[in-house]
Formats: structure tokens, sequence, C-alpha cells
């Protein structure tokens, strides 16, 4: 891509003033504009880059909680009378707050005492009414801390040659017929790179409310993460990704703090399973030993495992912690993706262990947010996660009869791990779009 190309690409969009956002608890961020560098001055009558933002620069804070602090979330054992289980329940000294019926899976999010949450801990646990009882455990937005570096004039998505994307678009993969669940903040569907791919209206699990929630509120985090995932691409401005024929749907699931927690991941899952759609980016996660592949979330491994029995799959980005998450495990239909540098060597903020499936691309990450703002140079393993469901999207769009496990181990037979790579850090390996399209025609 030459500096001409760049300059028409982010032309169409329109600049904001520098400000200051910030969501509660999860992570703060900083927007402003970014200068072009001195090689790309004469692309253009204007800066390729003067209607450019930088992209956020966020992460867990390291006082964060790890759940809510009075939230228990408990599963009933099936059988169990009514009046036993309000004995139960009452035995814990709560408030149920919500509740969730999935077929014969009862559950409950109990308010209790915060002084008093691990002695209701201990006695749920004990009860032999609850076959699964954790609290409410948080996730984060997965972007990284690290500094990003948004002023460059070429090569502004070279990751998609390095996944072989280009060569899956000409044979005919482009996630047509493929519906994307977006477990996130939201997606903004107002601008030219998004506009037209919303599958039906979008969800507020945390308010329970349907329809007219589908706008990203935290500074563009779901909207970027689609559009990594499947913006609209050969259109004459923005970016191109790898399903770019396939539809959206925005799940919010993160509270009026930012959190997104065991039980909103859980329900937004559930409203995806019922809605029969079969693939899921959930670009959140928590710092080891905490991690969404770890034991500690019973309730929402049921959800996954559920979601999974139908037939789904759900990329899930490993986190930007740097440390091994020595106790994760692998999950049937929970896909970690860790993040590789432009290079293609591990990201060091990528969090890794033996839960990681696949890597991606995670470093200099360009596309769109919110109100058609441009981003450039982002940095997470928010990105790998989308891009390489998007790989799976091209599969399924060529094959769409293939269960999701055929998909991940024709995903796994054909990525491509680096000389002497730790398989904790790149799981299977890169994915590699068009040579999983090959075996896909000649072997399924």
């Amino acid at each position: 891509m030459n500096q001409k190309q760049m300059a028409v690409i982010l032309a169409s969009y329109s600049s904001a003033s520098a400000g200051v956002l910030s969501l509660t608890l999860a992570l703060t961020c900083a927007l402003g504009s970014q200068a072009a560098p001195s090689n790309a001055s004469n692309a253009s009558n204007a800066t390729p880059f003067a209607n450019a933002k930088t992209p956020p620069m966020a992460t867990q804070p390291s006082d964060a909680p790890n759940a809510v602090p009075d939230q228990i979330i408990v599963t009933v054992h099936p059988g169990t009378s009514d009046r036993k289980l309000q004995e139960s329940l009452k035995d814990l000294n709560g408030t149920i707050i919500d509740q969730e019926r999935d077929g014969k899976m009862f559950s409950y999010l109990v308010k209790v005492d915060k002084s008093k949450m691990a002695e209701a801990m201990k006695k749920a646990k004990q009860d032999k009414n609850f076959d699964a009882v954790a609290p409410n455990s948080t996730a984060f937005v997965q972007f990284s801390k690290s500094p990003n570096d948004p002023g460059y004039a070429t090569g502004l998505q070279s990751y998609l040659q390095q996944m072989n994307v280009p060569a899956a678009w000409a044979l005919g993969a482009a996630g047509q017929g493929i519906v994307m669940g977006s477990l996130d903040t939201g997606v903004d569907f107002s601008g030219p790179e998004l506009s037209g791919r919303q599958a039906f209206p979008g969800f507020n699990v945390p308010q329970k409310k349907v329809g007219g929630e589908e706008t990203d509120k935290s500074f563009g985090h779901g909207t970027f993460t689609m559009g990594c995932f499947g913006c609209n691409t050969n259109n004459d401005q923005g970016f191109a990704s790898p399903a770019f024929q396939s539809m959206i749907v925005p799940i919010v699931i993160t509270d009026a703090q930012g959190r997104a927690t065991d039980w909103s991941i859980g329900r937004g899952l559930n409203i995806l399973r019922k809605k029969r759609v079969k693939l899921a980016n959930l670009s959140f996660n928590a710092k080891p030993p905490y991690t969404l592949s770890d034991p500690v979330h019973p309730f929402l491994h049921k959800k996954i495992a559920r979601f999974a029995a139908a037939g789904g799959v759900i990329f899930n980005a490993a986190g930007n912690s740097g440390t091994e998450d020595g106790s994760g495990v692998k999950q049937n239909g929970l896909v970690v993706v860790s993040g590789v540098d432009p290079s293609l060597n591990p990201s060091k903020f990528s969090t890794y262990g033996p839960a990681v499936s696949f890597a991606g691309p995670a470093e200099n990450i360009a596309n769109t947010g919110d109100n058609n703002q441009a981003f450039v140079g982002a940095t997470g393993t928010s990105f790998a996660a989308p891009l390489a469901a998007g790989v799976a999207a091209q599969i399924w769009s060529m094959h769409p009869t293939l269960p999701a496990s055929t998909v991940l181990q024709i995903m796994a037979q054909t990525a491509h791990v680096p000389s002497g790579g730790d398989p904790l850090k790149y799981g299977a390996g890169i994915p590699d779009a068009a040579a999983a399209i090959n075996l896909a025609n000649t072997s399924f």
C-alpha cells in the first residue's frame, strides 16, 4: 500500500478534538490526534493521519477487583425441591438479584453482605443443593498498556497477508452467510465501515433491554473488534477485514462501571444460542489465575459448554498480563487467542499458557471505531481474537455444514508456528486462511 492510497483510506474519517474518556474500574484511555510521519507529508494535500486517532491505551488496573465483591452465582442441583432450594438460598443471608433458567439448568445471582462474602461462599460450597458456586468474576477490555505507534504510512494491514487472508478472498471466502455475536461494549453501525452489517437488534444484558442498545459507549472497543473481524471491504474507504460479507449482532455485556461479569457473559451466550448464532467473539479477560479458561468460573463454563453443544464456538482474547496462565485449561467451545507482533514473535504483553489455541496479530492493528473514527497502531489481544475468528468465518462461509470442531481442526492443521515456537505462546499457530480453505475444499 503506497502513501497516496493511505491518504485516500483515511480521508473519509472525520476529525475529532482530543479528549479523555474513562471507564470506571475497568480501564482508562486517552484519545488524540496524531501527526503524520515526515515521509508521508507529501502523499496528498491533506496529512494522511490528520483525521486518525491514536488508539486507546488501557489495561486492567492493578487494584481492580477480580470479582464483584458482594455477588455469588449458584447453580442448582437438578431435582432439588423448591422447599430445599429456598432453605439453601435463605441460609446464604443474601438477596436474589437475578435468575436464569436454561433448560434444566437453574442459576441464581445472589447479593450478600460484603463482610460476609467468605462465609456465604463457604456455606454455598458445602450445600449439596448447589452444583456450582463461584463469585461473579469480572473481566476487562483487553487493550495493552504498552504504547502504540500510529505514525506509519505503508503496510497498514500487512498482518492480513501474514494470515493469508487475501488469498482466501480470491478463493471466494468472505464470511458470507455467517453471523458473528459480539460479546463486548456494543457496535456503532452508523459509519460506512459497518453500515448494513447488523443482523438483528442488539441486546444489553446488564440492563435487560432489547433493541436500541447496539451503540458502543466505551470509546469504540466493540466497534473496533468487529471492524477487525468484518468491516466493509473494497468500498474505497476505511480498512479491510477477513469476513467482510458476514453479519454482526451486538450483545452488550458491560455495566455502567464498564465491567463484564461471568453472569453477563453467560447470559449473552444464552441469547446467541437461542438465536442460533454459532460464532462469537469475546475480547475480554482477567489476569491470571482468574482468566476465563480457569476452573474458577463454573457458571460461565456451563454456559460455554451449552453454546458448544449447540454447535457454537467463542474466540477469546488471551489477555495482556504478559505472564503465564498456568492454571488455565482448554474448554470445549472457548478458543483462546494469544498475540504476536509484526515479526510473528509472541507479544511481550500477551498472556500465554496451556489454554491457548491459536495466536493472532496483536500489534499495529488498524480499523474503525465509533463515530467513523480511524484507529491506527492499536495493540492488544483484543484484536488477535476477532482476526482469528475471521478465518473461522471464511471457512464456514465456504463449508457451512461443517461442525465447529472440524473448522477448528482445519485451522489447527494449517496454522503455522515460527521455528522453535513455544506452543504455550502460539497454541496450534497463526491461522493461514487460504491453506485452511484449500484443505477444507479437498478433504471435507
